[in-house]
């Protein structure tokens, strides 16, 4: 028998629960998978379960009703005999399965494995943690260690009938207790390292197994496998019991300990003991997304996404600053140019992917967004090395290293905001910025002096956020592989990369028209404004949870919108005074140092007056919308800087570029205003 012919029974038992109910029967419903039959056990509900149950009109769902309760595991017990399929597997009515989950489960099926498991996202609240995210074969021996295939399994039905399924005298750990039963009568099993279902941690339910239930269940559990447990187990089972206690463990315990096994887990126990107000904290933030301590809780979630969201223009600002200071002023003119021709470049072939990780439809599709970017990434090399033969770009090398490095930290970087990550992205950017500090420090102190010093610089600089987000990831696989469809992509790119031009452009144009050490401040004072964007982008970040959501109305966008502008303004003000002074301090005439930022401060107004409207475009669908609008900016911009870059625009001219790249932004402001307000207008009336 095929597996593609093998029908799959879900037994899930409920009480009271109704609502959370209705959401589990639906993922099982919406199953990529469909040879399936449910059955669900009212354990004596009094809150409308019965008489929804006897509504539903589905034949592939059908129940058993409890007068009085027995319980959830006599309740599953009662659903497995019932059932008439080839195999089970259950589901507790306050989880859900995503889409994928039987089919993952039945690819990796074998007959020789007592039964398969997977992983499963923990969900506190605002944030999912990822637990058993590797493939394992797993033994009797590892499984008498501790429950290591999670609280849901794929079995053959007849096989969980004839080790008399779950055992109702346990009041906990009577999943486990059932795993356990299986590999010890059919084999080994194996757990996909894939995360297949989502387990609520809302403690505000009624939950089966308190404290003395699961210290008095881990006593007969032991009594029960006496006879099968060897020292090790019995010795992990004893830091289990005083993990369920919640008693600390000292050092030497520790060492003495992890000989058997299980180390990380007992050492996030003991640093967790040892550090008991900052794990509460951790659990708060998980769960609310704030803390109660309200020091730390504006580090978590004020300075932290600030940081975050600023340190890329900060890091640019730190670079440029450290070069001009330590190793001189010239050297930072070819890496402005090159700099703003790579961020073109990452902005149309990296981000364009990595913006599909914000949208709801490709939530956990990461990996599958990762492996499309690919196109993107080997697309902007190519581009790269033509530019490089066509005289645009002065140092391939250096450029290259730094388009495949910051493809990947963009992509990871999307994937922190949508998760509202933001404490590892800082992190990431404060390591960036201290080497952006450092490294032309050590070179000065070492008498190197290189033009090529500022790539080198930040190619080191780069690397290190990267391996620091990577390495601090969650390691998370993929819920979902969808594909993006190439034309959406291509729309985001060209309506990402207008604004960037638009702005970037000037230090290439400046180093065409202006002496080198001219050209290095023009850099600077845009990378001094990346930092004054530092408030409106976070705002915009964590607006974007917001924007995606399906039931967004034009009351919530007009209020982001208005929010953003407020911001946009004072920050840019702000940006002004500070740029200003900062080029005054490095010596540049004060006229200069006050006409750069000013005109610098109306592109960045004008190109992110839009945001909001722009965006709940995009994240709705409406991507070739946008595209059109940005192309037509994008054409102003190239059109004059194709001008300047052929002197056909001469130095005393140049007023003419400032009115011609603002006036484009503020026509497409203005049209998709219109436009976001007809489509609010054609939802609300359908």
């Amino acid at each position: 028998m095929t597996h593609k012919l093998l029908s799959v029974g879900i037994y899930i038992p409920s009480k009271n629960r109704l609502e959370l109910l209705k959401k589990a029967i639906d993922s099982v419903l919406l199953q990529s998978y469909q040879n399936f039959k449910i059955c669900v056990v009212d354990d004596g509900s009094t809150d409308g379960t019965f008489e929804y149950l006897s509504n539903l009109n589905n034949p592939k769902i059908s129940f058993i009703r409890n007068e009085q309760s027995i319980g959830a595991c006599a309740s599953r017990n009662k659903a497995i005999e019932s059932l008439d399929t080839d195999l089970v597997t259950g589901l507790d009515d306050d989880d859900v399965f995503l889409p994928s989950r039987l089919e993952d489960l039945l690819n990796v099926y074998d007959d020789k494995y007592a039964f398969v498991c997977s992983g499963y996202f923990w969900d506190y609240g605002t944030h999912k943690k990822s637990l058993f995210a590797k493939s394992k074969v797993i033994s009797l021996p590892n499984a008498l260690d501790l429950n290591q295939c999670s609280n849901q399994i794929l079995v053959k039905r007849e096989r969980v009938i004839s080790v008399n399924g779950f055992d109702a005298n346990l009041p906990a750990l009577q999943d486990h207790d059932l795993w356990v039963r299986l590999i010890a009568k059919f084999g080994d099993a194996y757990r996909l390292g894939k995360e297949l279902y989502i387990v609520n941690d809302d403690r505000g339910l009624e939950r089966i197994s308190s404290v003395q239930n699961k210290l008095r269940a881990i006593d007969l559990f032991e009594n029960k496998h006496y006879a099968i447990m060897s020292k090790r187990n019995r010795e992990n089972f004893s830091f289990y019991r005083k993990k369920i206690k919640g008693d600390k463990i000292s050092f030497l315990e520790l060492l003495t300990s992890s000989k058997y096994g299980l180390s990380n887990l007992k050492m996030r126990h003991a640093f967790s003991q040892s550090l008991e107000s900052l794990s509460k904290h951790r659990l708060q933030y998980m769960a609310h997304g704030k803390v109660e301590n309200a020091k730390l809780n504006w580090l978590l979630t004020i300075f932290a996404p600030l940081l975050a969201t600023g340190g890329p223009g900060a890091s640019r600002v730190i670079l440029l600053s450290s070069c001009i200071f330590f190793l001189g002023a010239g050297n930072t003119a070819s890496f402005g140019s090159d700099f703003f021709i790579l961020m073109l470049l990452n902005t149309a072939f990296s981000q364009s992917f990595g913006f599909f990780v914000l949208k709801q439809e490709y939530l956990g599709s990461f990996k599958s967004v990762l492996k499309q970017s690919m196109l993107g990434l080997f697309s902007s090399s190519a581009i790269l090395v033509c530019l490089f033969f066509a005289g645009i770009i002065a140092n391939i090398y250096f450029t290259l290293m730094l388009v495949w490095i910051l493809h990947f930290y963009y992509i990871y970087r999307f994937k922190r905001i949508a998760n509202h990550g933001f404490v590892i992205l800082a992190i990431s950017e404060c390591l960036i910025a201290l080497a952006c500090l450092a490294i032309p420090l050590l070179m000065s102190l070492n008498g190197f002096e290189h033009p090529n010093a500022p790539y080198f610089v930040y190619v080191v600089a780069c690397l290190i956020g990267l391996v620091t987000v990577m390495i601090l990831d969650n390691a998370s696989s993929s819920m979902e592989r969808k594909h993006i469809p190439l034309k959406s992509v291509a729309n985001i790119a060209v309506s990402t990369t207008a604004s960037i031009f638009a702005v970037f452009c000037f230090p290439f144009i400046s180093k065409e028209i202006f002496e080198p050490e001219t050209a290095s401040y023009v850099a600077l004072a845009i990378s001094c404004f990346s930092i004054a964007m530092l408030i409106p982008r976070t705002y915009a970040n964590k607006s974007m949870k917001i924007m995606a959501n399906d039931q967004l109305n034009w009351a919530q966008l007009a209020k982001i919108n208005k929010a953003y502008s407020k911001i946009i303004w004072l920050s840019c003000i702000g940006g002004l005074a500070f740029t200003a002074l900062y080029l005054i301090i490095l010596g540049i005439s004060w006229q200069m140092a006050v006409s750069i930022p000013v005109m610098i401060m109306f592109v960045f107004i004008c190109s992110q007056y839009g945001f909001a409207n722009l965006t709940s475009l995009s994240l709705h669908g409406e991507e070739a919308t946008v595209a059109q609008l940005n192309l037509f900016v994008l054409t102003i911009s190239v059109v004059v800087l194709m001008l300047l870059s052929l002197h056909i625009i001469d130095n005393s001219n140049l007023y003419w570029v400032l009115p011609a790249i603002c006036g484009g932004f503020i026509f497409r402001n203005f049209r998709a205003k219109r436009i976001a307000l007809d489509r609010f207008n054609k939802v609300h009336n359908s």
